[in-house]
């Protein structure tokens, strides 16, 4: 009976154990694909990769209006790795700027990009705050979806 309620015990430990997120995983993407198909496509994805992870998206943050990138930048440095996607095959401004801040910190960094995860070890090429604006503004302009990129 002794032996019976110890196995009992380890088994609810384990269960609760393995309940717990292993780690928590920074997803940085374009703002235009915030609450699109696409963002949770690769929600999705992030998450077979990393099953027992606790995702992090900007998205579903309220920041200060008055911080900036600031607000992120202290989310992130609280996760264990970021991955981040592009949107129409360029990284926007503040994805950009979240990349570096994760190598900065020595964190893995990931590229999602076919429903697979590429390992970044160094700072991708980004687009400037105005040229982002003008990307969005051209994706919204030409009738362009998010789900297209």
């Amino acid at each position: 009976m002794a032996n019976e309620r110890k196995n009992s015990t380890r088994e609810t430990k384990r269960r609760h154990t393995r309940a717990k997120p292993d780690v928590k995983v920074y997803y940085t993407h374009a703002m235009l694909l915030y609450g699109t198909k696409k963002e949770k496509e690769e929600q999705e994805q992030i998450l077979q990769r990393f099953p027992n992870c606790a995702l992090v998206n900007p998205s579903k943050l309220e920041r200060p209006e008055d911080d900036g990138m600031e607000f992120y930048k202290n989310i992130l440095a609280r996760c264990d790795s970021l991955v981040f996607s592009r949107l129409v095959g360029r990284v926007t401004a503040g994805v950009g700027i979240e990349i570096k801040h994760a190598l900065s910190l020595g964190k893995p960094v990931y590229e999602l990009r076919s429903a697979k995860l590429f390992r970044v070890k160094k700072p991708v090429k980004h687009l400037s705050r105005e040229e982002t604006r003008e990307l969005f503004e051209l994706l919204h302009y030409d009738g362009l979806q998010p789900n297209d990129s």
